[in-house]
């Protein structure tokens, strides 16, 4: 950064998502999208191994400036004086970081997205439930201080105002990661979030078909005479470990062609709308999809023959 402005290191080399230069990490799970079962190790802070290790912060002076809300702040500091201040500052250079990362990463890897789609797939990505999570997951509000007031709501109803103070604590760390590194501080951060992303991306993000069109692109393929679908939550509602969200699990079953109540995919969202559009989404990525796709064709042609064949033998005869 040079005065005050975001500067990626000159020798810094993007990462190319198409080329696949990113470890793997597909057994990470985000737990606002994708929520994972709370088990001991992870509510004493021991993070399933395949979980992106976090980046360190190199500059001890800033190191716990990221945690420090500013209503435990007592008084001004000193010019370059790091122990008395909030993470409030960061939190404004870090959620500039964010977004810019989240464009790059998109820009490449979705290449048939539109300007609006881009923008709604990198409002999820930034919205402060998901960077909430990340930031419990990797126990940020254990290392939080914070006014006894927001500390009190943590015990009680959940609001936004919990949820955004998560956000900001992420968006603090990531801006001092990146500041505290100069040569590397970016690629490091960059590399970090597309793997914490790849997970939200492959459930929420379908590069052929956005998730509101799902239901009705399925039912064009493989809907014929006698065959149903039926969108059905295939469990209760499961509480995030972010307090108060909630995630509805639907499956999508198809009936017909001889099959019965078939399971073509399985969703999760914040509702059973975006539950089912989910599992419409990962329906069209069923394997048996092109079997069913071809038995429709057979069927349609065999029901146009009848009908044909129907409409030719009640036509008057000549003479």
């Amino acid at each position: 950064m040079t005065n005050g402005i975001l500067e990626e290191p000159s020798d810094y080399q993007p990462l190319n998502p198409q080329k696949g230069n990113f470890s793997n990490s597909s057994k990470v799970i985000v737990s606002s999208i994708l929520p994972f079962q709370e088990t001991p190790e992870a509510q004493n802070g021991q993070f399933y191994e395949s979980f992106p290790k976090l980046p360190p912060i190199l500059d001890p002076k800033i190191a716990e400036v990221p945690f420090r809300h500013q209503g435990t702040v007592t008084s001004s500091s000193m010019a370059g004086d790091c122990s008395n201040i909030s993470y409030e500052r960061l939190e404004f250079l870090g959620d500039a970081y964010v977004e810019l990362i989240a464009s790059r990463i998109l820009f490449p890897r979705f290449p048939d997205f539109s300007p609006g789609k881009l923008s709604q797939t990198r409002q999820l990505m930034a919205c402060n439930e998901t960077l909430a999570e990340f930031s419990l997951r990797y126990g940020f509000d254990r290392r939080a201080r914070l006014p006894s007031a927001l500390k009190r709501k943590m015990d009680g109803v959940e609001d936004r105002g919990w949820t955004k103070v998560m956000g900001d604590i992420f968006e603090a760390y990531v801006a001092a990661v990146v500041i505290s590194d100069p040569k590397n501080g970016f690629a490091t951060v960059e590399k970090w979030l597309d793997e914490l992303w790849r997970p939200l991306l492959a459930s929420r993000v379908d590069p052929e078909v956005a998730d509101s069109q799902a239901k009705q692109v399925l039912a064009t393929k493989i809907m014929t005479k006698g065959s149903k679908i039926s969108y059905n939550e295939e469990r209760p509602p499961q509480m995030s470990t972010l307090k108060g969200m909630s995630i509805f699990f639907v499956g999508v079953f198809y009936t017909g062609l001889g099959y019965t109540d078939f399971c073509l995919g399985s969703g999760k969202g914040a509702n059973k709308s975006e539950a089912g559009f989910n599992a419409a989404a990962k329906a069209l990525r069923h394997p048996q999809i092109k079997t069913i796709v071809a038995k429709k064709k057979e069927n349609d042609a065999k029901s146009r023959a009848e009908r044909e064949e129907k409409a030719a033998a009640e036509q008057p005869t000549a003479g």
